[in-house]
């Protein structure tokens, strides 16, 4: 609103007349400052004028990840080979620069898109950006190795989930289930991730997209193995040692499920009464290595795992508190 009080001074002026102190006065709170100034008047909230240092580097961090196909046009420092990481610092310093450049109208006029576009305090375009303000995020289609083995690793666990498998099938031609291997199911899980994370904020109709993504487009916390797996789930789980082993077969040599799957040659007996203790440990030391994207080891041998592997003094009171992880808190507590 100041702004159209300017051209009556200006006239002034080169009609030969004079500001005088009031006429200086006018015209200093009339003319905008600088360019931060002059976008503010038209209601416009900048990154910098974040307090909180976490959250406005955050902020710039989404930025890059909204823009980081032009922006490198416009600020020399970034490169192909950069990242939010190494970036969001070159853009705020690059905003400084322009926010606090003297008030020009031409300059504001050739450059004013690409201040607010990299600058402005607003609501991020795409949904990594989106979820990049609300807190730091690293997904899996930017790991620099690793990244198929994770993704196959998150479909293994997640194939067994209706809303997961609702999700990943939809708008596809063939659809997945709890059956599809991880080695043929990784890709379009790859891709769903790549296409949610680029999809625009203002045409995401449902909110519990940005959760899905969370829990399936980014690393899992624990590399792909059995054993890291129940290490994850379980903190305190201990594997059992060499006195174990003749009281864990002694634990499951009814249970056809476990000695079966420990003795395959077993399958068609009425219990495992003839199977040695080395086959339990035999068969333990083989499955706690296993990737559980591997064919037939989640969930059937993960499961077993975590029951039949642990320490004995564990396994002994499973039947008393039904869980591992409640078996564990009590391990000390049980006679």
């Amino acid at each position: 609103m100041g702004l159209k009080f300017a051209p009556k001074l200006g006239t002034a002026l080169v009609a030969g007349g004079s500001l005088g102190a009031g006429g200086t006065l006018a015209y200093n709170n009339t003319v905008p400052k600088n360019i931060q100034d002059a976008l503010e008047r038209e209601g416009i909230p900048f990154i910098r004028s974040i307090s909180d240092e976490g959250a406005k580097n955050r902020a710039y961090k989404a930025v890059y990840v909204d823009n980081k196909g032009d922006i490198k046009t416009t600020i020399n420092e970034i490169n192909g080979q950069s990242t939010k990481e190494n970036s969001f610092s070159q853009i705020s310093t690059w905003c400084d620069g322009q926010l606090d450049s003297s008030y020009s109208w031409s300059y504001l006029k050739n450059n004013k898109e690409k201040i607010i576009k990299y600058c402005a305090d607003q609501v991020p375009r795409t949904v990594e950006g989106r979820l990049q303000r609300i807190q730091d995020q690293k997904w899996i289609k930017d790991e620099t190795s690793g990244a198929d083995e994770a993704y196959k690793t998150i479909f293994a666990v997640y194939r067994y989930d209706q809303t997961f498998l609702a999700q990943i099938n939809k708008d596809q031609s063939k659809s997945y289930s709890s059956s599809t291997t991880s080695q043929e199911g990784f890709s379009l899980l790859k891709t769903w991730c790549e296409k949610q994370l680029l999809s625009e904020v203002e045409i995401v109709k449902d909110d519990n997209l940005y959760s899905y993504v969370f829990w399936w487009c980014k690393p899992i916390g624990y590399k792909t193995t059995v054993q890291d797996k129940i290490n994850h789930d379980y903190p305190n789980w201990i594997q059992a040692e060499e006195q174990d082993w003749e009281t864990i077969k002694g634990l499951w040599q009814h249970t056809k499920d476990v000695f079966s799957l420990v003795d395959s040659n077993a399958f068609n007996s009425a219990d495992g009464t003839t199977i040695q203790k080395d086959k339990y440990k035999e068969w333990c030391g083989a499955t706690l290595k296993k990737n559980l994207y591997d064919d037939g080891i989640y969930k059937k041998d993960y499961l077993v795992a975590k029951s039949v592997c642990v320490e004995a003094k564990v396994q002994k009171i499973l039947g008393i508190h039904k869980n591992v992880r409640d078996a564990i808190a009590n391990k000390d507590s049980s006679s």
